[in-house]
């Protein structure tokens, strides 16, 4: 009777269940006030996306780092916080909605946002003038550098950026020897194509933009490693590990009980 129960309670697991990706990822910043690390867990299904974290954050204040002409003085007393977050995003046509959740005092917050915003970055990559998208040479540059990132050999690749006047550039490492990754990745992107597809902003390119760069995953690979520089510091992401497994299906919902936190939900228009 025993063994029964259990199979049953296991069948209906199995049978209300969904597929997802998880990826887990480190994400190091560091500068001359400190370093915060943030460890990731991303899952990734059809329509929905889960991420929770733990920041781990270092801070210090050494006053000769600014201003060098003082006197030597003691080092600042080092300060560390440790925060967990957890995040729910829903994909639906011509929105995204995010959730917030706080379990120490069980409230979330929601924001709406448009889906158009997720393809800035992909901007950078590519141009989509005039209904055609091509790769923008102008803003990336595939080297013949290669490197171990983990268990995979990856490529070298660096990205330069303009906004107000002011250039950027990161080195992304480009892998294609993770099948799971990059199947992970086209999940992704057809979460943000749900959003997006009928918005008249991008209406006229949209598809191409997603042929270009399902064409762009075959050739190259998704990023296991991204080195962002900044005027007084540097943040690395790295992707440890990613798998297939299968969640329940309440997964994505809000737990029971949990309660709105007033003034923070509102929908936002762009």
């Amino acid at each position: 009777m025993k063994f029964s129960f259990v199979l049953a309670v296991l069948l209906l697991n199995f049978c209300f269940s969904l597929e997802a990706f998880l990826i887990e990822k480190e994400i190091r910043t560091t500068s001359t006030y400190g370093e915060t690390v943030k460890k990731v867990k991303l899952y990734i299904s059809k329509g929905y996306e889960k991420e929770i974290s733990e920041i781990r954050q270092r801070v210090s204040f050494h006053p000769q780092k600014f201003l060098p002409f003082l006197p030597q003085q003691p080092e600042g007393k080092v300060q560390e916080k440790i925060q967990k977050s957890e995040s729910i995003r829903v994909f639906r046509e011509g929105k995204i909605l995010v959730y917030m959740i706080n379990h120490d005092k069980k409230f979330y917050t929601k924001q709406s946002l448009p889906g158009r915003m997720l393809i800035v970055g992909y901007m950078i990559l590519f141009d989509c003038s005039r209904g055609k998208c091509r790769i923008n040479e102008n803003n990336i540059k595939f080297t013949n550098e290669f490197r171990k990132v983990g268990k995979w050999k990856a490529r070298k690749v660096i990205q330069r950026a303009n906004f107000l006047g002011k250039s950027s550039e990161t080195v992304s490492w480009l892998t294609k020897e993770s099948k799971t990754l990059i199947d992970a990745e086209r999940v992704r992107v057809k979460n943000i194509y749900i959003v997006i597809k009928n918005d008249p902003m991008v209406a006229n390119y949209i598809n191409d933009l997603m042929k270009l760069y399902e064409e762009y995953l075959n050739k190259y690979g998704v990023a296991v490693m991204i080195e962002t520089p900044y005027e007084q510091g540097k943040t690395v992401e790295i992707i440890r590990s990613v798998k297939k497994v299968n969640v329940p299906s309440n997964f994505y919902k809000l737990p029971s009980g949990y309660k709105p936190y007033g003034n923070f939900i509102h929908e936002r228009n762009y």
